[in-house]
């Protein structure tokens, strides 16, 4: 687990990095993707026994 300190370092690599103008839309461009991802995976369901068993069927009837 991270520290205070250790946080502090790499929250200033950061800002060296990307400089402070930049912060905000990598920010926001971060928490976008985030938000997509939570979504793509509520929006993706599970199959159904009934269409897994259906598949094998057409399987094992080639």
């Amino acid at each position: 687990m991270l520290n205070a300190p250790e946080l502090m370092i790499i929250a200033g690599v950061v800002v060296v990095m990307f400089g402070g103008s930049k912060l905000p839309k990598l920010g926001s461009a971060v928490g976008e993707t985030i938000k997509n991802f939570k979504n793509s995976v509520k929006e993706d369901e599970p199959a159904k026994p009934s269409q897994i068993t259906s598949a094998k069927d057409d399987e094992l009837k080639k």
